[in-house]
């Protein structure tokens, strides 16, 4: 019997929980606020990895949370999720992949700009397979003998967000999802060629089905580098690099890339982008200080 084919979107399911609660890790020129709950969480790293199921996605694949229980313009906020970062913490743990190949990138063309990597789904854009009241564009792709209509929202200020940054950053995309689906939807946001290269899945890291943005596959230096993704797993290797920016799927209000603009701006003064991360979001100190048993309590 033929089974149907996966849905691209259904890696990509928003959470099920009635809410999505958040909190802000900086306000420009102050620490981090403190994180009033203790969260505990028995998620493991699975050592098969299942690579038939990773390719027959095709959208980026995002950590599992269903079964997790559940102002001012100028905070960032991120998704207040625990379990993501007990997730996280495992995979920095993990034996790490050491890539040995050729710079992904070619050299930089203008040394002087710093290199911005930014996530595609969630974090720029929402996609759906199924029908969508409101999209920004629609388009039908072939992927595994498939047809897709796909739906594509972009999140407010995107436009405006890359041509700000742009100017100061050479701009990577680098997604977990395929590259049939994400040249057409880069294509149709990015009509002023504003991004510079693309990386896909057949790019990321993949560790026991986690899909894992090495950054030292690029060829930059990490001190010039920032990455910005909604799924936490995604930076485990360089997360001294790495800002988390919370998930979007639809909200018109949503102004966390104007935030970005000028927490870049900032990051930019820098001459080692490591020092601001490190200071401003804390992740690593956010990791050391997670427990280590199984449940979340108030």
């Amino acid at each position: 019997m033929h089974n149907a084919p996966e849905s691209p979107i259904a890696s990509k399911q928003k959470s099920r929980r009635n809410s999505s609660p958040r909190a802000c890790f900086r306000k420009i020129g102050s620490p981090k606020k403190a994180i009033a709950r203790t969260w505990r969480t028995n998620h493991k790293i699975e050592e098969a990895e299942n690579e038939e199921t990773s390719n027959d996605t095709l959208f980026s694949p995002k950590y599992n949370r269903d079964s997790v229980n559940a102002g001012d313009e100028i905070f960032l906020n991120f998704d207040n999720d625990m379990a993501c970062y007990h997730h996280l913490r495992l995979l920095t743990e993990y034996r790490r992949k050491i890539y040995s190949g050729a710079n992904k990138l070619p050299p930089i063309s203008d040394p002087s700009k710093y290199t911005l990597v930014l996530d595609l789904d969630e974090t720029l854009v929402h996609c759906s397979t199924d029908p969508q009241i409101y999209a920004d564009v629609e388009f039908t792709l072939q992927f595994n003998g498939v047809s897709f209509n796909v739906a594509a929202r972009f999140r407010p200020k995107l436009h405006k967000f890359l041509e700000a940054v742009s100017e100061k950053f050479e701009l990577v995309i680098f997604t977990a999802s395929q590259k049939v689906y994400a040249d057409r939807v880069i294509d149709h946001f990015d009509t002023k060629k504003l991004i510079t290269h693309r990386l896909y899945r057949e790019d990321c890291t993949n560790v026991c089905g986690n899909f894992i943005k090495d950054l030292s596959v690029l060829g930059r230096d990490l001190s010039k580098t920032i990455f910005i993704d909604n799924s936490p797993q995604a930076f485990a290797y360089q997360v001294e690099n790495s800002i988390p920016i919370v998930s979007w799927y639809s909200d018109e209000n949503d102004n966390e890339l104007d935030k970005l603009i000028r927490i870049l701006a900032e990051i930019r003064t820098y001459d080692d982008v490591r020092e601001y991360v490190t200071e401003a979001f804390r992740i690593q100190e956010l990791l050391d200080g997670l427990p280590d048993s199984c449940q979340h309590y108030d």
